[in-house]
């Protein structure tokens, strides 16, 4: 049997041409199954942040594509935190409820509210829904520990549960927002007893219409207990567990089969409540598409969840730019889409959450032959029919970890597949259409450019037998549905340029409505908030309202030590900052700090506790340096001692309401001033000294006050950028140092990587601040390559793509993050060997004698799944095939290998090479230095790790380049410039 279909501009090259259609997918529309309930995002640990800072009309076209129905992504539910003044991963977010009791309460406090209105005000459907991450202090004061329990006692009980309903009552009354569902207690145990509070105490506020899902962690012991417990049954009206990854070939879902029992015998929804945490890029899309329709087709799960809904947050913290869409510049108004945000749109502009059904397995839903799956949705009020269908895409299942939870395409697909659906229905039952449109969005390495994704191929024609047939492409998602009203949302306006935070900058915090978070400024614990000056009722000024650590949080050692908040730039090098601050009398323990080049240490899971900087501090007896956050936990380590991260100490006028901090940073060398009196040079260690990062705000848990916030660059005489500077998570992905000759004139170099296949990655412009990585396609460059214009803007989300199926493979295509910042290798499973992908950077003709200062190459590796990094200098010549590493192309490699700590001088010895230092991975800094071509130095984390003398014969020849090799996997940022001189002797 053949049919024949015609589709605009020939992207499915099937105009009038004989298709075999081999298999048929029957799509019987009778064959009702479960309710879709909701396929959403949610606002949690801060990552909306910045969002209420941006500019009109930017921030207006951001929620637009976020929930306007059949404009954009089209969210069906809003899951929010119930914040608890507690670092839960990316930040904090304040608590309504500071006190028992209900004292200290203020529903006004905190962005959720709104972000929660304006999602409810363009779309009146959608479902709203809070969780607990960290209960405040007041639920189990019994001790200030974050690990403690809200579950220790009945009394504990009651509290959390009350706080709980307090905040939905909050909601109702003070912005009109009626919460749906909430859950418990965000990836913690539970207790029976606690859901039942939760129950009864909701219903005595008189929320009955408000259900309780639980328990936000696994499918046991809720889904035994929900069989066992008919008091749990009566209380729980959804089972949820986050990150399912369900497996649609199989038909199970990663333990859940008391789940399935519970659904099976019950009927209660399955859910899928925090899902995706991937990075947002072709690899992301693909597995949230892969996720959506396998989580439904192998765990019966029937609502869907992105962690998180907008990396609206700044771009070092943890977990940036694991959003449907991302927006950290809100001085420039500059925010990205991404193919994730349309791949979602697939199922969300095509369906009516709570009342489309999906159809059963073999009867509409399933997996497609030549790899991939499919699932239809009929709505039976309208009778209309949807069938969304992803193709398995080959970046997805050749990704088995990393940034995306180690989750695989179901089915890897080896090529394009046609497939032709059935649709059948019976008396009674709905209509056969007659048209169907086709959507489109394609992944892999056509993400580049943005204008195929969610795009309208054409309106078919159903044949008189019910088939409707198509040619599917791989790493692609469809719609194909009588839903005539879907569109891809244009924003109002164009999206702004990328700009640098704004220096000078200053705020008096005048003008904010109290209690509300001053204007870029980021809790990272804690919670600062606007307040009347309470020494002076005609000035307004920030406020640390936190007065305890959180009681419990749901990883406890991720609450830092103390409140602080983050402001400006990771690449703040040579700044200053003022601010004055007033210590409470009734705390006399209390201290304010101000810091700068605020960053948080290398390899730590938990490194957002703990960050690092230079940080000038005040309290009663006088005012300290020091450089970590967690030296001041116990306040300031009187006396001043180096052990003690004391640099310098002074003391304060007595009897001050104010004082006035200013700091600033240049080179090795920072000035202090307290009150205007004489400035103190302070001499920087080397950590400090090479680092670069944000201004913070930080203080013990008690009411300390701020005023007329200042931050300006620093002294033009010494604020030249350090060249041998290794970079801090967020310094552009591919740079040449600030300084080196020709790095603001549009010389650089290309970057080769792979096989060189399909195009070249080159460099643009970014502001001051060097220069930026840019890839580039020949497509999109036109035939020009000087960077300019339309090819400027158009390239900026670009990727490369380096994957050679001819050639066995080299990995994935290497992506760029949005703005920039970071260069992506992902995870491969095509070839086993190593130097899968790698990357070169050449100079490039006559740039070469601009360049040849630049003798010094930094790499920062921001998250490695890879078994080997090597990192150094390889000749041009050299093979990046993979079929031999490059430690073994004699004379062609001097590499210092992160997984072993040795350095090879590239021979065919098959040995790994000799001893050198310690290894290194994720998180790390390492600067590669060549001193001459017989001398080399590595640094890491800033501290040299020896000289390497080689042999005349062994000398790294004049045309050598910088190199990194991957052998599976790994984010790495790196940039050139000159190298420092070798140390003393």
């Amino acid at each position: 049997m053949v049919h024949t279909v015609s589709v605009l501009c020939g992207w499915l090259m099937m105009a009038m041409v004989a298709v075999a259609v081999d298999p048929l997918y029957p799509v019987d529309l009778t064959a009702l199954g479960m309710t879709l309930d909701s396929v959403g995002a949610q606002s949690t640990a801060g990552t909306a942040r910045l969002l209420r800072d941006y500019p009109e009309p930017q921030r207006s076209d951001v929620l637009d594509l976020l929930f306007k129905p059949q404009f954009g992504a089209s969210l069906q539910h809003l899951k929010v935190e119930i914040g608890g003044d507690a670092q839960i991963s990316c930040g904090a977010e304040p608590t309504p409820i500071r006190g028992p009791n209900g004292s200290d309460t203020n529903f006004k406090r905190g962005y959720e509210h709104w972000l929660m209105t304006e999602a409810k005000r363009r779309n009146p459907s959608i479902e709203l829904m809070g969780l607990v991450y960290a209960f405040p202090w007041w639920v189990n004061p019994a001790k200030p520990d974050s690990s403690n329990s809200p579950y220790a006692s009945a009394a504990t009980e009651a509290s959390a549960a009350e706080y709980v309903s307090d905040w939905v009552t909050g909601m109702k009354t003070e912005h009109n927002l009626t919460i749906d569902w909430v859950g418990l207690f965000n990836e913690r145990e539970y207790t029976d007893s606690y859901v039942l509070t939760l129950r009864r105490t909701l219903d005595a506020a008189g929320h009955t219409a408000t259900r309780i899902v639980a328990s936000d962690r696994d499918w046991d012991p809720i889904s035994s207990d929900y069989l066992g417990k008919s008091d749990i049954r009566s209380a729980v009206a959804a089972i949820s567990k986050h990150y399912p990854h369900c497996n649609a070939a199989s038909g199970t879902c990663n333990g859940g089969a008391n789940a399935a029992a519970a659904h099976d015998v019950y009927g209660v929804p399955l859910w899928s409540s925090e899902d995706y945490s991937c990075w947002t890029d072709a690899l992301g899309a693909g597995v949230w598409a892969s996720e959506l329709n396998g989580n439904v087709l192998g765990g019966n799960i029937s609502m869907q969840s992105v962690w998180h809904l907008i990396s609206a947050f700044y771009p070092t913290v943890a977990f940036w730019n694991e959003g449907v869409l991302s927006a950290t510049e809100p001085w420039s108004g500059r925010y990205h889409d991404s193919a994730t945000l349309w791949v979602t749109a697939h199922t969300t502009q095509f369906s009516t959450a709570g009342h489309s059904r999906y159809l059963k397995r073999g009867k509409g839903s399933g997996l497609l032959s030549g790899g991939g799956t499919y699932v239809s949705l009929v709505d039976p009020t309208t009778g209309d029919l949807s069938i969304v269908i992803e193709t398995g895409s080959s970046v997805v299942s050749g990704f088995s970890g990393g940034n995306c939870n180690g989750r695989q395409s179901p089915v890897p697909v080896a090529g394009p597949q046609n497939a032709s659906f059935v649709l059948t229905s019976q008396v009674g039952g709905p209509r056969l259409p007659t048209t169907m449109s086709v959507w489109r969005t394609l992944l892999g390495t056509n993400v580049t450019r943005p204008s195929r994704w969610f795009e309208f191929l054409d309106t078919l024609p159903v044949g008189a037998d019910g088939t409707i047939s198509l040619a599917l492409e791989a790493d692609a998602v469809y719609s194909v549905s009588t839903v005539t009203s879907a569109t891809h949302g244009v924003p109002s306006t164009a999206v702004p340029p990328s700009a640098a935070f704004p220096l000078p900058y200053r705020d008096d915090f005048e003008g904010y409505p109290p209690p509300q978070q001053p204007r870029y400024l980021t809790d990272m614990e804690g919670a600062l908030e606007t307040a009347v000056d309470p020494t002076n009722s005609s000035n307004q000024v920030i406020i640390q309202a936190s007065p305890r650590q959180a009681c419990c949080n749901f990883i406890p050692q991720l609450d830092a030590p103390l409140p602080f908040s983050l402001i400006g730039s990771s690449v703040w090098e040579h700044v200053s900052v003022s601010v004055a601050v007033s210590l409470p009398e009734s705390h006399p323990q209390a201290f304010g700090a101000v810091g700068l080049r605020m960053q948080y240490p290398p390899n730590s899971f938990f490194r957002q506790a703990a960050p690092v900087g230079l940080l000038l501090a005040l309290d009663a007896s006088g005012w300290m340096v020091v450089s970590t956050v967690p030296a001041l936990s116990r306040g300031l380590p009187w006396p001043c001692k180096p052990e003690t991260g004391c640099l310098a100490s002074g003391n304060v006028s007595i009897g001050a309401v104010w004082h006035t901090l200013t700091l600033s940073a240049s080179g090795r060398t920072a000035e202090v001033n307290v009150d205007g009196l004489a400035s103190v040079n302070v001499s920087l260690d080397a950590t400090i000294a090479t680092g670069s990062g944000y201004v913070a705000l930080v203080s013990a848990f008690a009411p300390v006050l701020y005023d007329d916030l200042q931050i300006d660059r620093a002294d033009a005489a010494t604020a030249a950028s350090q060249c041998n500077t290794p970079p801090a998570v967020g310094h552009l992905a591919v740079s040449l140092g600030c300084g080196v000759p020709g790095a603001t004139d549009g010389s650089g170099f290309d970057l080769e990587g792979g096989d060189g296949g399909q195009g070249r990655i080159m460099l643009r412009s970014n502001h001051s601040l060097c220069l930026g990585v840019m890839p580039v396609t020949s497509e999109q460059r036109g035939g020009d390559s000087t960077m300019e214009g339309r090819v400027a803007k158009k390239a900026i989300d670009a990727e490369v793509s380096h994957w050679n199926a001819t050639a066995g493979g080299h990995g994935g295509p290497i992506t760029v993050s949005p703005d920039g910042i970071f260069a992506y290798w992902p995870k491969t499973m095509h070839y086993p060997g190593c130097d899968a992908v790698a990357l070169v950077a050449r100079t490039s003709g006559d740039r070469n004698a601009k360049l040849r200062t630049a003798t010094s190459q930094w790499f920062h590796v921001v998250n490695s799944g890879a078994d080997f990094i090597d990192i150094g200098w390889c000749t041009p010549d050299v093979d990046l095939s993979g079929t031999t590493w490059m430690g073994w192309q004699s004379g062609k490699a001097w590499v210092y290998r992160g997984s072993a700590g040795q350095f090879k001088v590239a021979n065919s010895s098959k040995d790994q090479g000799n001893p050198y230092g310690p290894s290194f991975g994720h998180g790390d800094n390492v600067t590669a230095i060549q001193h001459s071509p017989t001398t080399l130095e590595f640094l890491l984390n800033s501290k040299s790790v020896g000289l390497i003398n080689l042999s005349a014969e062994e000398a790294v020849p004049e045309t050598a380049v910088f190199c990194v090799g991957v052998c599976d996997g790994a984010v790495i940022g790196l940039s050139a410039g000159v190298a420092p001189p070798p140390p003393p002797p």
